[in-house]
């Protein structure tokens, strides 16, 4: 039987409405070896006040000015101590309380790096599923899963972190960049075939045109052939975008 330690990371700030379903979805996950961390950017509006009500189930929760989330991801990354990490940040939560034990409650996972299942986006109260793909190689053109559907390993991770001195170049993107830059190092990826995260769709990342940007800020290869073609694929979709705007107007 697996007894893997996992570390599930929430970064938050001044989320009061919506960090409490979050720590609910981690604190009642029936698999009983997780270690939980809260890391806060020093919220004023009584996120903290949340957080110290579930303060006994929550082994380390930091309340504190920071430089964005990234760097708020990174301090949580410092203080885990388990075998996997997974970031269920503000907002999000498990799709349901079994989802750990569905995963790591009988495999070790000897050899993987990275695990990463599907999720549930939740767009005018409806749901829809996003099954994620299996070609790890599509990682070279676009992230194949959503970040906080995913587990690394812990040392991996304390290895590849979050790069924050480009976050003013990839915004909203860093965490397909760590991901990206894994699957360069050759880091073994697994699927599991578990419904892990449910988000909403309105968030920092849902910006289409800033996405397809970092995108190809993050993948472009120094041959001047794939640079071009990934710039014409870019403009492409850019002009798509933009009409499909002109003709809501």
């Amino acid at each position: 039987m697996n007894n893997s330690k996992i570390t599930v990371i929430t970064v938050v700030y001044n989320c009061h409405d919506t960090i409490e379903a979050t720590i609910l979805s981690v604190i009642n996950q029936t698999y009983d070896n997780v270690e939980y961390i809260i890391i806060d950017g020093g919220s004023k509006d009584g996120t903290v006040d949340v957080i110290k009500k579930y303060q006994d189930q929550i082994n380390y929760w930091v309340s504190e000015p920071d430089e964005g989330i990234y760097e708020a991801m990174n301090k949580g990354i410092d203080k885990a101590s388990g075998d996997w990490i997974n970031f269920m940040n503000s907002g999000d939560s498990f799709t349901s309380d079994k989802v750990l034990s569905s995963i790591f409650a009988s495999d070790n996972y000897i050899d993987v790096d990275i695990l990463y299942g599907n999720c549930i986006m939740v767009e005018n109260n409806s749901k829809i599923e996003h099954i994620s793909g299996t070609d790890i190689n599509r990682i070279s053109k676009n992230p194949i899963y959503r970040h906080g559907a995913s587990f690394v390993s812990t040392d991996v991770h304390k290895e590849f972190m979050f790069d924050v001195s480009l976050k003013d170049k990839l915004g909203f993107a860093l965490d397909y960049n760590c991901i990206y830059q894994l699957y360069l190092a050759k880091k073994k990826f697994q699927k599991v075939d578990v419904n892990v995260l449910t988000y909403q769709k309105e968030g920092i990342s849902n910006q289409p045109l800033k996405g397809i940007w970092y995108k190809y800020l993050i993948t472009r290869k120094k041959s001047s052939k794939y640079s071009f073609e990934y710039c014409k694929t870019l403009l492409k979709i850019s002009v798509v975008y933009l009409l499909s705007l002109r003709k809501k107007k």
